[in-house]
């Protein structure tokens, strides 16, 4: 395939794992297209150079800032236009420090170094709130409030039917499911609950009740069959944060003694597991629930023989 035209035939998707980032990139490059690359460092300097203030992430801004850059391009050279527009913002008109623009190569046309002069000329004190300031663009964009969610989680500990010298006991792990938030990975068991319940502990124990015994092979929690309930006590709750959900679990620890069914038996679902104290560190599991695990350990119920660093 001759370079000449490789962006199209990029850009409509025939080549495979390549967006339009990559592909302009490699299209100018290795090609020598007059197509422009933008990425973070370009978009800054695009907004400082004509004073965009607006939210860089919308898709207006997004189109503009791809126009304004295509028409900026070299068309003799635009694969050194390219990489020397990135490298101007990752070295020179810097994001987390101060921009170094007395070095700026395009001081002379950027309208937020001139409005900064400008204020300055006219007599306005630098270090005032309202001055402006050449950071002051791109705008930073207002994040969303995070979603405040409650989940019930049971940390549930089996003991051993027969106590050996040997024996040690065992935990239930749930796989998540393999898309979504935090796909893929094991955790103790939780649902998500509503606010209501969240505030009732009885409320709190029904939702772990419902759900619980398809995960330990039994039909209810009255009817446990060769299980039984060792000790089930309300733990407090643990803060755990995402990028937009700010979560509480609310933990329950949950013991019981006996056999209970095979892992991944049956009609299970989700998939489930039971580990030892020594796997937990080690079966990817997310931070929150390592989370929970400390509070069940600085709680002191769990043996020493359970602890794990």
């Amino acid at each position: 395939m001759e370079f000449s035209r490789m962006t199209s035939y990029i850009n409509k998707g025939s080549a495979t794992g390549i967006g339009p980032y990559t592909g302009n990139a490699i299209a100018s490059i290795a090609g020598n297209e007059q197509v422009a690359v933008v990425d973070a460092n370009v978009v800054r300097v695009l907004a400082r150079l004509r004073r965009l203030a607006g939210d860089q992430k919308s898709k207006a801004m997004v189109q503009l800032n791809a126009q304004l850059a295509g028409s900026l391009v070299d068309p003799d050279r635009p694969g050194c236009f390219n990489q020397a527009m990135m490298e101007l913002g990752a070295c020179v008109c810097t994001v987390h420090q101060p921009p170094a623009c007395e070095a700026c190569p395009i001081q002379g046309h950027c309208r937020a170094y001139a409005e900064v002069q400008d204020y300055l000329l006219q007599g306005g004190e630098p270090s005032s709130v309202d001055a402006p300031q050449v950071l002051h663009y791109p705008a930073k964009a207002v994040k969303a409030a995070k979603r405040k969610e409650d989940v019930a989680v049971c940390v549930v500990k089996l003991l051993p039917s027969c106590p050996a010298p040997d024996s040690e006991s065992q935990y239930l792990l749930v796989q998540r499911p393999e898309k979504g938030l935090l796909a893929g990975l094991w955790e103790f068991p939780s649902w998500v609950v509503g606010t209501a319940a969240a505030s009732d502990r009885v409320s709190l124990r029904e939702a772990v009740d419902n759900r619980l015994p398809e995960l330990i092979g039994t039909t209810s929690m009255s009817a446990l069959g060769s299980l039984h309930i060792v000790q089930r006590l309300q733990l407090g709750t643990v803060l755990h944060t995402f990028s937009h959900i700010q979560q509480t679990m609310h933990v329950e620890l949950l013991v019981l003694q006996g056999q209970s069914a095979p892992a991944g038996s049956g009609l299970l679902r989700p998939k489930v597991q039971w580990v030892n104290p020594q796997h937990l560190t080690d079966s990817g599991l997310s931070s929150g629930v390592k989370k929970v695990w400390k509070l069940v350990m600085r709680k002191g119920i769990i043996s020493e023989t359970d602890s794990v660093a």
